[in-house]
This record gives C-alpha cells, sequence and structure tokens, in this order.
C-alpha cells in the first residue's frame, strides 16, 4: 500500500500511440513497473482503484485491454469485475481484464475471479515477457474484434443502399413499399408513387463514358435527397431509374414533388458534341386505389408503363395517372381506367384554376384524357370546339381537307 500523497491526482499515460491498455493497482511500484515495460508498444494510462478505472472505462472507449489488482482502496478487482460484466455497454461486458494475483492468493479467489469474468491472470511481481505476451494477445485479439464489429456495422449499413447514388436499392424499396401499401389500404390513407428515367441517359453513357455518366447519376440523387420529406423513401432500381414512394401523398402533391425535381434537377448541365444540355428527366406518377388490394409489383409496370409512354412522346415530362384498379384481369386493363372523383376535383383544381370544373385550354382537356376523365372533356367538348375554331379558320386549305379527312375516318 502507498501513502495517500502518492496518489496522482490524475491518471498517467504514455506518450505512446499504440493500443490503450489500462493498468489498475494501488502500488505506485506496480503502475510504475508495467508502463515501464508495456510504454514502448502501448499507449498506457494508469488508475489508483476500481472507482477511478471505473470512471476511465465507462469514458474512454479506446481501451482496449485492463490489468487489474484484487486488493485496492474504494473499489476492488472483483467488484470491477461484476460492473464490467453487467455493464449494458457491450463494449464494457466483453473488455479483456486480465487479473493481476499475489503468489499468496489462494485458489479460491481465483475461482471467484474466473467466474466473475476475468480474461486471464498473470502473478505478482511479472517479468516482461509475460506481462507483454499477454497485452500483444489480448490486444490483438479485441482489435480484431473491434475490427469485425465495424465491417459487420458497414455491411449491415450498406446492405441496402445502392453503392452509386447512397440512395436504397431495388430489394429494400420493395420492402419498403410492401409496408406502406399495406398501411394505406388498412387505414385507407393516400399513397403516391414516382418513378422517373434520365432522358437521353444510354447515349450519354456510350458518348461521354462510364464515368461522366455515373456523375450525372450521382448529381441527380442529390438533387432527389434534398426535395424528400422524412417519410419518403427513394431507390435507384435500374441504371438511370430512381423511384419514390410517398405514404400520405395525393397525386396532387406529387405532382408538386415532380415539378420540384425536374426544376431541381435541370440545374445539372452536361456537354456532348461540344454542345451543352441540361439533364431532363422522363416522370411517371402513380396513386393507386387505397379501398383495393394492390401488389408494389403491380405499382412498379403501372410506373415503368407511364415512363415508357413519357419517353416515346420525346421525354422531359410528367405523366400522370389517377387512382387505377390494378387487380383487373388482364383483358380489362385496357379499358379506361376508374377515376377517383376526389383526386380528380384536386387535379382539375390545379390545372384550371378554377373552381366551376370549366375546360379552358386543349391542354387541360389532354391531361383529362390522359387520366381518364372523358365524361368531363364531353361535357365541355363544344366550348372547346369554338375555342378551336380560330386555328381552323388560319389554316390553308391543304391543312383544311385534311381535317376534314381525318373526321370522317
Amino acid at each position: 500500500m502507498e501513502s495517500p500523497q502518492d496518489k496522482p491526482v490524475t491518471p498517467q499515460a504514455s506518450s505512446n500511440s499504440g493500443p490503450k491498455i489500462l493498468v489498475v493497482d494501488d502500488s505506485k511500484l506496480i503502475r510504475v513497473a508495467a508502463t515501464k515495460i508495456l510504454e514502448p508498444d502501448y499507449l498506457v494510462v494508469l488508475a489508483h482503484d476500481g472507482e477511478e478505472a471505473w470512471e476511465m472505462i465507462q469514458a474512454d472507449a479506446s481501451i482496449q485491454v485492463v490489468f487489474s489488482d484484487l486488493t485496492m482502496p474504494k473499489l476492488d478487482g472483483f467488484s470491477l469485475l461484476k460492473r464490467a460484466r453487467e455493464s449494458d455497454d457491450t463494449r464494457i461486458k466483453n473488455l479483456p481484464l486480465i487479473i493481476m494475483t499475489l503468489d499468496t492468493d489462494d485458489e479460491s479467489r481465483r475461482e471467484t475471479a474466473l467466474r466473475l469474468g476475468a480474461t486471464d491472470f498473470i502473478s505478482k511481481p511479472f517479468n516482461s515477457i509475460d506481462l507483454k505476451a499477454r497485452a500483444k494477445a489480448h490486444a490483438t485479439m479485441e482489435t480484431i474484434t473491434r475490427e469485425l464489429k465495424h465491417r459487420a456495422e458497414l455491411l449491415e449499413r450498406n446492405f441496402n443502399k445502392d453503392p452509386l447514388t447512397g440512395l436504397n436499392n431495388r430489394s429494400y424499396f420493395v420492402e419498403k413499399l410492401w409496408q406502406d401499401c399495406s398501411y394505406s389500404v388498412r387505414h385507407q390513407t393516400s399513397l403516391s408513387t414516382l418513378r422517373f428515367d434520365i432522358d437521353s441517359f444510354n447515349q450519354m453513357f456510350v458518348q461521354m463514358g462510364k464515368e461522366s455518366a455515373h456523375g450525372i447519376m450521382q448529381a441527380v440523387a442529390e438533387k432527389v435527397s434534398t426535395c424528400l420529406r422524412d417519410e419518403d423513401t427513394a431507390a435507384r432500381i435500374g441504371l438511370s431509374t430512381i423511384v419514390i414512394v410517398a405514404p400520405g401523398s395525393t397525386l396532387k402533391e406529387a405532382r408538386l414533388l415532380a415539378e420540384s425535381l425536374q426544376k431541381q434537377v435541370a440545374r445539372i448541365t452536361y456537354t456532348m458534341d461540344s454542345v451543352q444540355y441540361k439533364v431532363r428527366l422522363s416522370i411517371a406518377l402513380y396513386s393507386p386505389d387505397e379501398s383495393k388490394n394492390f401488389k408494389p409489383d403491380d405499382i412498379l409496370r403501372a410506373l415503368e408503363k407511364l415512363v415508357n409512354e413519357a419517353m416515346d412522346k420525346g421525354g422531359n415530362q410528367i405523366r400522370p395517372a389517377m387512382q387505377i384498379n390494378v387487380n383487373k384481369p388482364a383483358d380489362e386493363k385496357k379499358a379506361a381506367p376508374t377515376v377517383d372523383t376526389d383526386e380528380s376535383a384536386g387535379i382539375e383544381s390545379r390545372v384550371t384554376g378554377l373552381g366551376n370544373g370549366l375546360l379552358e385550354s386543349l391542354d387541360e382537356a389532354l391531361l383529362c384524357l390522359e387520366t381518364g376523365n372523358y365524361e368531363r372533356v364531353r361535357e365541355n367538348l363544344p366550348a372547346l370546339i369554338r375555342k378551336f375554331i380560330p386555328l381552323v379558320m388560319l389554316a390553308d386549305e391543304d391543312l383544311r381537307n385534311e381535317l376534314v379527312k381525318s373526321l370522317k375516318v
């Protein structure tokens, strides 16, 4: 035992940068001897008793091995062992804790320490070879354990991630879509999905090379991340394809998200054949009927069909689809999609800016046709034709004849 004035005010440590080892003993002689032997290869920190050691172990996650005496003031080695092995912190619970025993210690004390979770034993006074051997063996094993744990955490964290963009991958998205679909049907809440492809991406890939094309994909993914809510999920499921599920969103809200994405992505430019272009997107919107039992695969197929239609028409456009019963038999799917009245009214209000249901432009009429709202177009057909007449009057004779022929078909 040493006198109180020999107790260090603060924990002592060597200046080495190797694995950190904590030596706990109330004998200054033992602490100094252990430091001289270990510090050429290890960063040695010291504690005077078990209580001080416990505080250091909790505060310093870089401690890899502990050498501890059994008989100490305040908190002895047995109690230190018990606290460590009963800790909720797995790092502390599994920390290598080597007990330094005296030749005078009987076998029962060693058995008690072993039962409490001692990792190993070393006798005092120790020789340098034994101390170095135990320090090396346990520090190496603890380093390997930490590295394996770190890699496992990285693997688990990145298992569902697309390595190029950092967005989720297809398997995670399908699982999340299942959850969101189930919730939507169970609670009768709205659900919207989006899919977009980068226009002319294959051409970019061929002419600009893989690295440049991937750079564009990464830039687009960054823009997507800034536009999402916390509850939205985005994933890359193809070479230039990103899908989004937005639980609780109506088709009108999904359209606003799509328009925001178009504006954000258009800020990304690239040069091909000495010409600078803006990145353009073909976007599909799909909001299934929450009263129906729909499946993720049906939604993904519907989105794929819509985005292909957008690309076939030149790209850089949004193709909305109203709430469709995706479980109709194959021969019925050719029929006009059914329209949810409330959702249709929301889109009409957004498109026309009027609450009276009037269609004031050809674009509005075409949008209604796209969404399956044929009846509304028929109701407004006389007014639309009257607005179309001045255009016909401007046409030359050949165009008028061509129009007459098409009407007779």
